[in-house]
C-alpha cells in the first residue's frame, strides 16, 4: 500500500517540478531523476503484485531493503529541489514544499530501517544515522523557510527542534550544527519577545 500511495503520488510531483524548473531557468536534471524513481516504483509494486503470499514473505527483508533505498533516493531529490528553488525569492510555497516532501520520505526511510531491526537485522547503525543526518537537514532547511520566508514563527520552530534533536543525536551536543540550531531557535524566541527562551 505504502508502494502504491508513493508511485501514485510522484507523476504530479514530477510535472511540477519539472515545469518549475524549467520556468525558472533551473537545471531539469533533477526532474528526469524523479521519472527514473517512478519506473523504480513501479517495477516494485509489479513484482509485489505478481508474487504469491508466500514468495512475498520470503523475500519481505529484501523488498524493504529496496523501498527504503528507494524513499531514502526521493529524500535526496526533494531536498535537492527546495535548495534549488530556494534561490527564487518568490517560490517559497514550493520550497517548502519541496523540503517536507523530504522531511516525509526521510521519516518513512527510518521505518523501514526499524522494521529491518526488528527482524533481527543488527547492521543498520551506520545507515540510520546519515538518514538522520538527512532528515535533520531537511527539517533545518524547512525551519529556515517558515521562519525567514514565510515568517510562521511556530512551524519553524517546531521543525528546528526536531533538527536539534536528531543533531544531538547524531553528533553529540558540542557540535557546530547543534550550535547553529540552537542560535536559531534563540532567534526565533528573540523575534517573539520571549528574551528568557532565547
Amino acid at each position: 500500500d505504502d508502494v502504491s500511495q508513493l508511485a501514485s503520488s510522484l507523476p504530479p510531483q514530477i510535472q511540477i517540478a519539472g515545469l518549475k524548473l524549467v520556468s525558472t531557468g533551473v537545471t531539469h536534471i533533477l526532474a528526469h531523476f524523479f521519472e527514473v524513481l517512478t519506473n523504480q516504483l513501479k517495477e516494485l509494486q509489479r513484482l509485489i503484485k505478481s508474487k504469491p503470499r508466500s514468495a512475498i514473505i520470503a523475500s519481505e527483508q529484501k523488498e524493504t531493503l529496496v523501498a527504503l533505498e528507494i524513499h531514502f533516493e526521493c529524500g535526496r531529490v526533494f531536498h535537492n529541489l527546495g535548495c534549488h528553488i530556494s534561490r527564487i525569492d518568490s517560490e517559497q510555497d514550493m520550497e517548502c514544499h519541496f523540503f517536507d516532501s523530504a522531511v516525509n520520505a526521510f521519516r518513512k526511510t527510518l521505518e523501514f530501517l526499524q522494521n529491518l531491526a526488528s527482524t533481527g537485522n543488527k547492521d543498520n547503525v551506520d545507515v540510520e544515522k546519515r538518514v538522520q543526518t538527512h532528515l535533520a537537514d531537511s527539517l533545518s532547511c524547512l525551519g529556515y523557510c517558515h521562519d525567514a520566508k514565510m515568517g510562521e514563527y511556530s512551524n519553524a520552530l517546531k521543525e528546528y527542534e526536531q533538527a536539534l534533536e536528531l543533531y544531538k543525536r547524531v553528533y553529540g551536543r558540542e557540535h557546530h550544527v547543534v550550535s547553529d540550531t540552537l542560535h536559531n531557535i534563540g532567534t526565533i524566541h528573540m523575534v517573539r519577545g520571549r528574551y528568557s527562551d532565547a
